[in-house]
């Protein structure tokens, strides 16, 4: 789907999934995928912040936007 800003400086990935996942009480199929470490790149690992939407993210960072999972 492509990347909106992310909480500090890297941009966050937003992807949608083949099929709904539900988690948390939330049936979703939009992911926002987050960097975790302060000074981290987007690379082929790591440790990312995922958060389940059930809804298309604004382009906003996280903090002025609607939240998901």
């Amino acid at each position: 789907m492509g990347f909106i800003p992310g909480q500090n400086e890297p941009i966050a990935a937003v992807i949608r999934l083949d099929a709904p996942i539900t988690a948390k009480g939330v049936t979703g199929d939009v992911l926002v995928l987050e960097l975790r470490h302060v000074g981290t790149f987007w690379e082929t690992t790591g440790t990312v912040h995922v958060e389940l939407c059930d809804f298309t993210p604004e382009r906003k960072r996280w903090q002025d936007r609607q939240q998901g999972k």
